[in-house]
């Protein structure tokens, strides 16, 4: 009878609702390296919900430590992604059968908007004001917050990984240098591992807004470290130019790893190239991997990939760099090549303007000449030509 289809449709769009917020809970911690700690319980009608009432704090949704960010940025910007699709596909179904269904259960169904305590906002359409709409904002909630979780996690990989390098100071010594270009390989293998599967896997606006906001703020860190060094020797100049060359070169930006950095010397094995959007595409079909293999500094070489595919990542690379907001990774790459020029030459690119193009401050460029430089009339000279404008 008609009470008996109001109740039944009651009942199936409460467990649509349900589905999706199970969903949204409990996918990071499988999709994650640990559990979610989401339990449910009985419900006053004998039906099983989750102890939230459905509305999830933000770190209940990404399951805690063992979120879904805490596994490959591929997994969290997937599970991104199927949360946008779920909620696009569920506006889409509640704008076809919302309709039909509300006259069907004739009010039967009681929402979870601003009107019982789930938050909601006031809706400004018929579609956005059926009760069904409430789980959607809940959806693109979760998944932007699994994005930014995600780029959190990447900005502390980078700076964890450049703390190591101390700064660059001591690379005169051994020891101090393998360290340093170990932790700046740390750091780059971060950076291309997660810009990878931004701009693979999002939309492209947004995933190249995310991956050059990471790529700038690794550039600013490694050119704010090498210019804050008071003395540098002439070996700690050559052992710091390589180091710089390898930090910046475009080459081999995003070649990257599905498995987590190791803490040894050396990178992991299991490597990829990001210009797939597959996480195993390379395995799946049988194409050749580049193979990183660790020294004891840290050194590595890449085994031989087919040209095609390398062609297509440097060119994918070269261009994620031509895309970087502002003039740090230009400047990162500068400063490599001011350790070799004659001072002369530096207070002429300065006077020049081409220094100052590259977002260098006469502050910086003095520090520079007076750290590499030996203190002579010469220098006095450059100095005074090095002059804030």
């Amino acid at each position: 009878g008609g009470s008996s289809g109001r109740r039944a449709a009651a009942a199936l769009a409460s467990a649509a609702s349900d589905c999706l917020d199970i969903y949204r809970a409990m996918l990071p911690a499988l999709r994650g390296s640990g559990s979610g700690g989401i339990s449910l319980a009985s419900d006053a009608d004998g039906g099983l919900s989750l102890d939230s009432g459905h509305q999830l704090t933000a770190s209940q949704t990404m399951g805690g430590g063992g979120g879904v960010a805490a596994g490959s940025p591929a997994a969290a910007i997937v599970y991104r992604n199927d949360l946008y699709y779920i909620a696009t596909s569920w506006c889409a179904a509640v704008y076809v059968h919302g309709g039909s269904l509300e006259r069907a259960t004739a009010g039967g169904v009681k929402g979870k908007g601003a009107d019982d305590g789930g938050g909601g906002e006031p809706a400004t359409s018929e579609t956005n004001s059926h009760p069904l709409m409430s789980i959607v904002s809940p959806l693109i909630f979760a998944g932007d917050a699994a994005l930014v979780d995600l780029m959190e996690r990447a900005e502390s990989e980078i700076d964890e990984a450049l703390d190591a390098a101390d700064g660059f100071h001591n690379l005169g010594d051994h020891e101090p240098a393998a360290a340093a270009t170990r932790a700046v390989r740390r750091a780059r293998h971060a950076l291309g591992r997660t810009a990878g599967a931004l701009l693979r896997l999002l939309p492209a606006p947004l995933g190249a807004r995310r991956a050059t906001e990471l790529a700038e703020r690794y550039a600013k860190r490694v050119a704010a470290d090498a210019l804050a060094l008071d003395d540098i020797s002439m070996d700690e100049a050559d052992a710091l130019r390589a180091i710089l060359t390898e930090a910046f070169a475009t080459a081999g930006l995003l070649l990257s790893t599905s498995a987590p950095i190791d803490d040894g010397d050396g990178l992991s094995l299991d490597s990829e190239v990001v210009g797939d959007p597959s996480l195993d595409s390379g395995r799946q079909h049988g194409a050749a991997q580049p193979i990183r293999d660790g020294g004891g500094d840290g050194d590595e070489d890449v085994a031989e990939v087919p040209m095609s595919r390398r062609e297509a990542a440097e060119a994918e690379s070269a261009a994620f760099v031509g895309a970087i907001p502002g003039c740090d990774w230009l400047k990162g790459v500068e400063i490599g090549a001011l350790l070799e020029t004659p001072m002369r030459e530096i207070a002429e690119a300065w006077e020049g303007g081409r220094l100052p193009a590259m977002g260098f401050t006469s502050d910086e460029v003095r520090r520079f000449v007076l750290a590499v430089f030996e203190d002579t009339a010469r220098r006095d000279e450059a100095l005074e030509r090095i002059i804030a404008e």
